[in-house]
């Protein structure tokens, strides 16, 4: 019997990946970033400065982001009202929970005064998932016999390359 070769997915409606494991993520502590976002447009600048929307696990929060972070660099502003007429104009409030959910972010944040140490810790788990993702594909390719072993070594030194790099070593 033929082994198919083990590939970072994610199992449809689960959020778990082929390990059965959760990604690292933190769904309240996004929607704390998007909340402060939308409540104070002076953290805007900061928080995209930290984080971008990849460091975001779930697709609604992601969509959101963008969202955010299009209005800012636009120069416009950004609160409830232009926020929901700006996903509204790309066919995508329903897909972020409607305007209710919108509110529910800006209720739920009691300041913005951590909003960068917030940031951070999202790219931290963003980090951890793109690790995860890099680490599950070398071990799936160290089993493909079609893949050069050198070729293997070429991709891990450049992927600690730039973690030298990211990380300032």
């Amino acid at each position: 019997m033929k082994k198919l070769p083990l590939k970072p997915i994610r199992m449809i409606g689960t959020g778990y990946d082929h390990s059965g494991k959760l990604p690292p993520q933190d769904i309240a502590t996004e929607e704390a970033v998007i909340g402060a976002m939308l409540q104070d447009t002076k953290c805007v600048g900061d928080v995209c400065s930290i984080i971008g929307s990849e460091d975001f696990y779930k697709e609604s929060n992601k969509m959101l982001f963008i969202t955010i972070r299009s209005l800012f660099n636009e120069g416009k502003a950004i609160d409830f009202i232009t926020v929901v007429t700006e996903l509204r104009k790309r066919d995508e409030l329903v897909n972020v929970g409607g305007p209710a959910h919108i509110a529910e972010l800006t209720r739920i944040v009691a300041g913005t005064g951590n909003v960068e140490v917030w940031a951070r810790y999202l790219k931290e788990m963003g980090i951890k998932r793109n690790l995860i993702a890099i680490g599950t594909r070398l071990v799936s390719d160290s089993y493909d016999n079609s893949v050069d072993t050198f070729e293997l070594l070429d991709r891990i030194n450049t992927i600690s390359s730039i973690v030298d790099t990211t990380i300032g070593g």
